[in-house]
């Protein structure tokens, strides 16, 4: 028995693998080049900046969604979205800072930024970074699609269209 979004879920998971696949056959055949690039953009500021209107963008605009569906007191909605904001951006930005020191370091050495950190030690950061990094940006995708299901389905009601049930017999 097929649930009601195991199609999403399978179009979600071929995407993520041919994703990591061309990441991987990228990696492979031009590694100095995408070291460069991988390097080049986590050294630039403007990319903290793109992180923190993003966020900024999405979770204000779910506070302006909530704020219209639910009958809950305005500061607990703005609070709620504002410290949600704040932990996305930080875990994110701070994650980056040492995903880009780490990186730096092991992939050219040209700085050294944990000076007195073992392999032991900056294998264990490399992957709390990636676990901060990976629930993360998970989180404010889950925030994305939220707004954006909420922006949907309020379009849907305000035409006067009747709701429709997905059809997944086709799949």
């Amino acid at each position: 028995m097929k649930t009601e979004f195991s199609k999403y879920k399978n179009k979600d998971i071929m995407f993520s693998a041919i994703f990591i696949v061309v990441l991987s056959l990228l990696f492979c055949f031009f590694l100095d080049e995408m070291k460069i690039i991988l390097r080049y953009m986590l050294e630039r500021k403007y990319l903290y900046a793109v992180v923190w209107i993003t966020i900024i963008v999405i979770y204000a605009y779910r506070y302006k969604m909530i704020n219209k569906s639910r009958d809950v007191s305005q500061i607990d909605i703005f609070m709620d979205n504002a410290l949600g904001a704040i932990t996305a951006g930080t875990l994110i930005t701070s994650a980056l800072i040492l995903f880009r020191g780490l990186f730096i370091q092991i992939a050219f050495g040209d700085k050294q930024y944990f000076t007195e950190l073992g392999v032991i030690d900056v294998t264990a950061i490399i992957i709390t970074v990636f676990f901060l990094l990976f629930y993360s940006i998970r989180r404010v995708l889950a925030t994305a699609k939220e707004v954006y299901t909420v922006r949907h389905t309020e379009q849907v009601l305000s035409q006067g269209k009747p709701a429709q049930k997905p059809d997944d017999s086709n799949t």
